[in-house]
């Protein structure tokens, strides 16, 4: 495999459009819904999202991507996370972990957690201490659970329904099918060593 690593950028939204699609269905993202990912992964000429093919990224297959809100541009109080229990002294400079997507047929040759790693690297310059996601429990065979547990993932609590308010989904749900989903987010939290601003 020829690995090629890119920011995210506005050329790479139809590869993140199509791998999306084919992975958490039709109409996940939307155009819309990556510039705003884009303005919110982006600190300066830091961006904390990124976008790794097969190759030249023209020719190549994607592989796969990681969404991530840089620290300071996403809100934790959304009723969602219970910064409270973080063990973060300033929120602030917390990153929130979105979105991360790999190509079935690229799946378990580290792809995921080398997007990961960039991900942290990237948001501790930016002055991030620690990382949060909610997971999807139900993932097949669990993989979202353990991939995040595996880089140093600690449950911090558990939303049952979570994303049921989004009321009824075009693109369906892979687990609970077309309507609302009733799926569970396991909120996570990744504590970083020391930052660096170099």
């Amino acid at each position: 495999m020829d690995r090629r690593l890119y920011k995210l950028s506005e050329e790479h939204f139809d590869k993140v459009i199509e791998l999306s699609d084919s992975i958490f269905g039709k109409g996940f993202f939307s155009r819309e819904d990556l510039q705003k990912a884009l303005e919110a992964s982006t600190i300066g000429h830091w961006c904390c999202s990124s976008i790794m093919y097969d190759g030249d990224k023209s020719k190549g297959n994607i592989t796969g991507f990681r969404i991530t809100a840089a620290p300071g541009k996403w809100d934790p109080h959304n009723g969602y996370y219970t910064p409270e229990d973080w063990g973060v002294e300033d929120i602030a400079k917390v990153c929130h972990f979105r979105t991360i997507a790999i190509n079935p047929n690229y799946r378990r040759h580290g792809i995921a957690t080398t997007l990961l790693n960039i991900s942290i690297e990237t948001v501790q310059k930016m002055g991030a201490v620690a990382g949060v996601a909610h997971v999807w429990k139900e993932s097949p065979k669990n993989g979202a659970f353990r991939y995040f547990a595996d880089n140093g993932g600690k449950i911090v609590a558990v939303w049952l329904d979570r994303w049921t308010d989004v009321g009824s989904l075009d693109q369906g749900c892979l687990i609970c099918g077309e309507g609302q989903c009733h799926c569970t987010g396991l909120e996570m939290i990744i504590h970083f060593g020391e930052t660096s601003n170099e």
